[in-house]
């Protein structure tokens, strides 16, 4: 997920969503240097099985076209306001997400969920997806999709920060 900014950037100035400053590509470069610094300073031997590279090809799918949808939504963004816009896609993608889902929901069990399992469906649905998808068009908006996706740095640091922490990952120079 750390790729977004410069998949971002990319299509972006490939597609002429944005016009990309010089400076943003300097910062496509320092960023894929510090993808490679998180992915080397594992300490974790890189490894080309069929196992881990379909999960890498998938997750680098999912990122590039979560950046597709990021540059994308710009112009979408003259017509509504990010709430709406938000509205609209959440609206039709869960129609869907419900179709792909239908195997799993025929077997859940809904009366083993418990009370915290609803309430943290009902916060991520509130907070993590309605409010954050607002503030992310109100961003892509405001600044543009490729200064918006340089703040999913974050989400790296706050990962690493917290796994060390937390989990007691280890940390070393890189």
């Amino acid at each position: 997920m750390a790729t977004t900014f410069i998949f971002v950037t990319l299509f972006s100035s490939l597609l002429h969503v944005e016009k990309v400053e010089r400076r943003v590509w300097q910062s496509v470069i320092i960023s894929f240097l510090g993808v490679a610094l998180i992915v080397l300073g594992s300490g974790k031997p890189l490894t080309l099985t069929e196992q881990s590279l379909m999960g890498d090809i998938l997750i680098l799918t999912g990122t590039m076209c979560w950046s597709l949808y990021t540059i994308l939504s710009k112009p979408l963004l003259k017509r509504y306001t990010p709430l709406k816009l938000t509205s609209l896609t959440v609206a039709m993608g869960t129609p869907m997400l419900v179709l792909a889902s239908i195997p799993s929901i025929a077997l859940q069990d809904w009366n083993a969920i418990p009370t915290q399992g609803w309430l943290s469906l009902a916060f991520s649905a509130c907070l993590a997806i309605a409010l954050g998808y607002a503030i992310w068009y109100t961003g892509v908006s405001r600044i543009g999709s490729a200064r918006t996706s340089l703040y999913e740095y974050l989400i790296t640091v706050i990962a690493i920060s917290t796994a060390w922490i937390f989990l007691s990952e280890s940390m070393n120079l890189i």
